[in-house]
């Protein structure tokens, strides 16, 4: 299956566009996770 981005951009696999997906997520978590250490550091 492929999912339609746009004029310019070609067709992308859904299967792909999952994986960028979850990457992203993983970068959010890890700053978040960041940002709650260093409170945390700074709280102590």
């Amino acid at each position: 299956m492929f999912l339609w981005l746009g004029f310019t951009q070609p067709a992308v696999p859904l299967a792909l566009l999952g994986s960028i997906e979850e990457r992203q997520c993983r970068e959010i978590k890890n700053k978040t996770l960041h940002k709650i250490i260093d409170i945390l550091k700074m709280a102590n």
